[in-house]
C-alpha cells in the first residue's frame, strides 16, 4: 500500500480519534449537584449540540475517504451523497493544519482529565458548592485559576481547525456551497465562538467570585500565587 493510500486512512483515524477526545473533553465526569447546592448561574454551552455537529461532520468525512478508498455498490452511493465528484472525494486529505488542530484537541482533552482527576467530585459542569467543598490549589490549579477552561478553549480552537481547515470534508465538499449547508455551519461556528466568550467574560468571573465568597482569604492567598486565570504570563 503506498503513503498515497495509507495517508487518507490515517487521516480517518486521527479524525475519529480527536472526534472522541473531543467528546470525553466536554462529557461531565460527575452528575450535576443537588440544586441547593447550584449558584443560579449556571452557564449552559449547548455541549450536547457542540458534539453532536462535530460527531456528524467528522463521521460524514471518515465515510467519505472509506468509500473513497474502498469502492463498492454501496460506498459509491454514499460517496456520491457526501461529495459532488471523485475530484472532491480526492481532496480530502492530511494537512499540517489538521494535524495541529488534532494536537490542540488531544492536548486540551488530557488538560480537562488532569483537571477532572484534581478535582475528583468538586468537578461539575453546574457553577456549585458543595458539602464540605475545598479549595484545590495544586496540581493544574498550581498554574492557573480555571485550568479546564484552558483545555476548553485548546480543544474548540483544534475542533474549527481540523472540521474547516483545507483538505476537510466541509471545505473540500459542495456542502457548504448550498445555503443551508453554509448556514448549518455558520451557526455552529457561532455558537462555539460565544460559548468561548461566555467562559471568558461572565463564567470565570462569576466562578471567582462565588470561591472568594467562600473561601475569603484563603482564595485571596491563592490568586496571589496564581495571579492568571487561563494562560500564564498572559490572562
Amino acid at each position: 500500500m503506498s503513503s498515497s493510500d495509507v495517508q487518507p486512512l490515517l487521516k480517518a483515524a486521527l479524525i475519529f480519534t480527536g472526534a472522541a477526545a473531543a467528546h470525553r473533553a466536554f462529557t461531565a465526569p460527575n452528575p450535576p449537584p443537588p440544586e441547593e447546592e447550584q449558584e443560579k448561574y449556571k452557564g449552559t454551552i449547548l455541549l450536547t449540540f457542540h458534539q453532536s455537529c462535530f460527531w456528524t461532520i467528522s463521521l460524514c468525512e471518515i465515510a467519505a475517504i472509506f468509500s473513497s478508498q474502498f469502492p463498492s455498490p454501496v460506498s459509491n452511493d454514499l460517496l456520491s451523497a457526501l461529495v459532488t465528484s471523485p475530484a472532491e472525494a480526492s481532496r480530502i486529505r492530511l494537512t499540517e493544519t489538521f494535524i495541529a488542530g488534532w494536537s490542540f484537541i488531544v492536548a486540551g482533552c488530557l488538560l480537562r482529565l488532569a483537571c477532572y482527576r484534581t478535582l475528583g467530585r468538586h468537578f461539575t459542569f453546574q457553577l456549585s458548592v458543595r458539602k464540605d467543598h475545598k479549595l484545590v490549589t495544586d496540581g493544574p490549579y498550581g498554574i492557573v485559576r480555571h485550568p479546564s477552561y484552558t483545555g476548553a478553549l485548546l480543544a474548540t480552537v483544534g475542533i474549527l481547525m481540523c472540521a474547516l481547515s483545507r483538505g476537510s470534508w466541509l471545505r473540500e465538499s459542495s456542502f457548504m456551497d448550498h445555503t443551508a449547508g453554509r448556514w448549518a455551519v455558520y451557526t455552529w461556528v457561532a455558537c462555539k465562538l460565544a460559548a468561548s466568550v461566555v467562559i471568558c467574560i461572565l463564567r470565570i468571573p462569576k466562578e471567582d467570585g462565588v470561591m472568594r465568597k467562600q473561601f475569603g482569604t484563603q482564595w485571596d492567598d491563592w490568586a496571589k500565587k496564581t495571579p492568571y486565570r487561563l494562560f500564564p504570563g498572559f490572562f
